[in-house]
């Protein structure tokens, strides 16, 4: 696992599935993850698109089975986000100099939608409303939704990474955690998914 950036001691077991993953990732020297929240065709299926309201109100573990819908065969695999590989994205825009541990870390207003970003409209926004809030030709990871990752905390509890349209980006900057019920839906946590190649 790259940095964490939390101060918590939340952590992450490697189980089988994620330790295949981890040679896939190694192998093939990295992984994809989707440009946009995940959000729902008019027939009710997962997409990952520009222009698209993310998919919210949604619990943890139908987030985890959509993830995993998106794309299944012999040759690639998705699946929820891991904790760890949300973390590796971060480290990414750090290493390549794309953002700031700081603009990450500690305040992510200026790259997110948040109520104290510059026009926002305290709403949650369609996927890639807005060019600044792309890093690295990913969009929306700072603001607008929450994200569940399969990242646990005790034995219960998921983690939601992250701040949505209602914070204040200096608060819940995008290394944010908080945990949950995996029961629980909300109406400002969404998902994305991830895909590594068998």
């Amino acid at each position: 696992m790259l940095d964490n950036f939390a101060m918590d001691s939340f952590n992450e077991m490697m189980d089988k599935k994620m330790y295949q993953e981890y040679e896939s990732v190694k192998k093939n020297q990295g992984f994809y993850i989707s440009r946009f929240n995940i959000s729902k065709t008019s027939e009710g299926k997962p997409q990952s698109v520009k222009g698209a309201i993310p998919w919210v109100n949604i619990n943890f573990y139908d987030a985890q089975k959509v993830a995993s819908s998106i794309e299944q065969n012999e040759n690639v695999n998705s699946h929820l986000t891991y904790g760890a590989e949300y973390d590796s994205v971060l480290a990414w825009f750090i290493k390549s100099k794309a953002k700031t541990l700081a603009e990450i870390a500690e305040d992510s207003t200026e790259w997110g939608n948040y109520w104290n970003a510059r026009n926002s409209k305290i709403a949650i926004l369609e996927t890639g409303s807005d060019e600044n809030w792309r890093v690295n030709n990913i969009y929306d990871l700072a603001g607008n939704v929450g994200e569940w990752t399969q990242e646990k905390y005790a034995s219960l509890y998921r983690i939601i990474h992250g701040g949505y349209f209602y914070n204040f980006g200096e608060n819940f900057p995008v290394a944010f955690r908080r945990y949950s019920n995996p029961k629980n839906k909300y109406d400002f946590v969404g998902f994305r998914a991830t895909l590594y190649i068998k």
